[in-house]
């Protein structure tokens, strides 16, 4: 494996960690070569002053115009480094990010190279483990999406996250459950009718209309869910084939996608709530 610009003693990488950088090498080009961005420079130069040769001299423009451009190329080579150094600690030990597509590795460095903020980095360096992880967790769409997501609304996902139950065993999607936009424990944590609206126009969330409703159906006469490790059983009227209502307000696939990697820490007393709301369905012994 080529030297990399990370910081790191290459021999303390794991062997996964050692594929996915050899991966993304494979995919967009050189990387990790340490004269990566002087030798484009100086290629640069010399074919400008080639052209102008026996001509003109290049201008301070231009100059200035190939300062611009290290400085900048520099910024997204930091960029991509920092993501990809985030994102080996959360390689799984049996990944085998050779398996990773191409055109997937290219549109996310492409995308992925200007995110400068700390904490979006740290959001695309789980996309990218948990893309090497398990090759098509996640879709271009759901990359392209997160491109555009500014820090705030970043932050407001995470908040609309807090609010998910997961099914037992958890082989289902994560269960997003927003019973009533105006209840108190969701406003307290920036989670009401313009936040859900907002959430809707960016694609990460879909309303239906609160006299309507969303349903789980096709569940068995006793299931299981989870809220932070914290289990709450329910117990259907019939053998099989039950419904319950799951409030009006479901992930997008994109936000599905999002929602298994973001991490949100559990709010007080809605455990409780939800129990409350599903009173019906509560074991009768």
């Amino acid at each position: 494996m080529q030297n990399s610009l990370i910081n790191i003693d290459p021999s303390s990488l794991s062997e996964v960690g050692k594929l996915l950088i050899e991966k993304i090498s494979d995919a967009i080009g050189v990387v990790w070569e340490p004269q990566r961005i002087q030798r484009i420079a100086k290629a640069k130069t010399e074919a400008a002053k080639t052209e102008a040769q026996g001509k003109i001299e290049i201008t301070d423009m231009a100059h200035r115009a190939l300062r611009r451009w290290i400085t900048e190329e520099t910024q997204y080579q930091q960029n991509m480094e920092a993501i990809t150094a985030a994102a080996l600690p959360d390689l799984n030990e049996e990944a085998d990010p050779s398996s990773m597509d191409n055109d997937w590795l290219v549109n996310f460095f492409d995308k992925g190279r200007k995110i400068s903020d700390d904490e979006m980095q740290s959001l695309w360096a789980h996309i990218l483990s948990g893309e090497a992880n398990t090759p098509g967790a996640f879709s271009k769409r759901t990359v392209n999406c997160v491109a555009e997501l500014n820090r705030s609304e970043a932050e407001l996902f995470t908040s609309l996250c807090k609010f998910v139950f997961v099914w037992q065993p958890a082989e289902s999607d994560p269960l997003l459950l927003i019973f009533d936009y105006n209840a108190e424990i969701y406003n307290d944590h920036g989670i009401g009718f313009d936040s859900l609206q907002h959430l809707e126009s960016i694609g990460l969330i879909k309303q239906i209309s609160p006299l309507t409703g969303l349903a789980v159906t096709n569940l068995p006469k006793y299931c299981t869910l989870t809220y932070h490790g914290q289990p709450l059983v329910l117990e259907l009227s019939k053998d099989a084939d039950n419904k319950i209502r799951v409030g009006y307000v479901m992930f997008t696939s994109t936000g599905r996608e999002l929602a298994s990697i973001c991490t949100s820490q559990p709010v007080e007393g809605f455990w409780e709530y939800v129990r409350a709301q599903w009173s019906q369905y509560l074991p009768k012994s």
